[in-house]
């Protein structure tokens, strides 16, 4: 946003809401006056509000989820977003938005994606090959706020082996698949245990400092709108509990005579 800054600092020059038709002929023509054409960008940033409900109705202004708390763009497209979509909506007295999240682009071949050029990935492709659910990890864990990405198929099939396939999925496997316990048994014997029965023993060290922070950690990378931190946080917790093989079996499948007592006390079957 520095560049915005310093573009709006430095002065702007007025900007012409109006083309010649000669030079603009398949857009908007201007109402009476069939020799100008509606400037593209004005005719395109209105969709943003007129999507939601403008001219709205007096006293639903905000039925339509008007002001939008966050504007995502992409970052070839700043001066369009925050310079001329604001400077349109303080002339028409709207509320601009409350943010505006730029993102990197994606690459192929180390280059960017282009229409006209052919360098293009088939989304309906990637989705029929890969599963909705894999291409939504894959773009979330791998592209760019910042930076850009580089989209690969080979890293797609690397990251679903080694971490949705291996570690998620074998995680998920033991939980639900195991034959000595249940999900509900386990959920039910300890967890309305209050904190401080996690203060030592079997699993507490997991519990206080892994369990119990992961889901303020992963809000907290939302709320900066950083959801490839978020997913990176996601995958290290499973990890860590993908590694933690004796968890499972000491602290749900067979408690200890600690455990035990614990639960008798609170009133469960162990």
């Amino acid at each position: 946003m520095k560049e915005v800054v310093q573009a709006v600092e430095s002065g702007l020059e007025d900007l012409s809401v109006s083309r010649p038709y000669e030079r603009l002929t398949w857009g908007i023509r201007v109402p009476g006056d069939d020799s100008q054409t509606i400037y593209v960008w004005l005719d395109a940033l209105m969709n943003y509000a007129t999507k939601a409900g403008y001219p709205w109705t007096p006293g639903r202004e905000q039925a339509g989820g008007w002001p939008a708390d966050c504007h995502v763009i992409g970052k070839d497209i700043v001066r369009f977003h925050c310079i001329y979509w604001p400077a349109f909506l303080m002339a028409l007295g709207l509320p601009l938005p409350k943010k505006i999240l730029t993102h990197a682009h994606w690459t192929l071949g180390g280059s960017k994606m282009s229409k006209s050029t052919g360098r293009v990935v088939d989304p309906f492709h990637a989705l029929d090959r890969f599963g909705p659910d894999v291409m939504r990890f894959y773009m979330a864990r791998e592209g760019g706020i910042q930076d850009d990405a580089s989209y690969d198929n080979f890293r797609i099939i690397g990251l679903y082996n080694k971490f949705l396939n291996q570690q998620l999925g074998n995680l998920a496997s033991r939980v639900t698949r195991g034959k000595k316990w249940s999900v509900r048994g386990a959920v039910e014997r300890v967890g309305g245990w209050p904190a401080e029965e996690w203060a030592e023993g079997p699993g507490s060290k997991f519990r206080n400092n892994s369990l119990a922070t992961i889901a303020s950690q992963v809000d907290a990378s939302f709320d900066a709108y950083d959801p490839r931190k978020a997913v990176s946080q996601i995958a290290e917790f499973v990890r860590g509990v993908s590694l933690d093989t004796h968890l499972p079996a000491i602290l749900l499948t067979r408690p200890s005579q600690t455990l035990s007592s614990r639960c008798r006390n609170h009133g469960t079957r162990s």
